[in-house]
């Protein structure tokens, strides 16, 4: 049986819509949750985290797990999403393996695949490479859906409803692969 120290989940991106359904989603389970962060509230459960900077191995020891869901979208250049996105998933993994952290789940995206033309999508295909070789699990979710609406999905549904005309790429066949984010959270946690 864990106690309760061992039930640690650490997640960066809490503060994004999907890092917080996943927060939320562990909380629920009994888990507690310290939040990687940019900038963390006085009194929360809570690290103090930039992606791209060194992450000391100190602040993760005693985590059972590491959720990673964060990325960094002021990058435009290719050099400058690698260096923060790429290298600092790395780094974030190897210090999350210096202390003892057992388990890893690295989230990435239906962009990830090998061919796209994404400067996202690489960056993707790159963290997921090496997740991979640190023993990390990635997962690949499509456009993730819920109630209320977030993140890409939020965006198109306000664009949708905000529109007079919906143009019907390639005739409107286009797929989408949703995925409900309580379903994702549920196989995560």
């Amino acid at each position: 049986m864990q106690t309760q120290t061992s039930r640690r989940c650490l997640v960066t991106g809490a503060g994004g819509y999907l890092g917080g359904c996943v927060k939320s989603a562990l909380r629920k389970r009994a888990w507690q949750v310290t939040e990687l962060t940019r900038l963390p509230e006085p009194g929360a459960a809570a690290i103090e985290f930039h992606l791209g900077a060194d992450m000391p191995v100190t602040s993760l020891s005693g985590s059972l797990a590491l959720v990673h869901c964060a990325y960094d979208f002021g990058q435009i250049r290719w050099d400058d999403i690698r260096r923060v996105n790429v290298v600092g998933t790395e780094k974030l993994l190897r210090a999350a393996r210096e202390a003892r952290v057992e388990r890893l789940v690295y989230i990435s995206s239906i962009s990830a695949f090998r061919g796209c033309r994404s400067l996202y999508g690489k960056a993707k295909l790159e963290c997921e490479r090496v997740a991979l070789e640190l023993g990390a699990t990635v997962i690949r979710p499509g456009l993730i859906c819920g109630e209320p609406p977030g993140a890409m999905f939020g965006r198109l549904v306000r664009q949708v409803e905000k529109a007079r005309l919906l143009p019907l790429f390639g005739g409107g066949a286009q797929l989408q692969y949703l995925v409900h984010e309580q379903d994702l959270t549920a196989f995560i946690g």
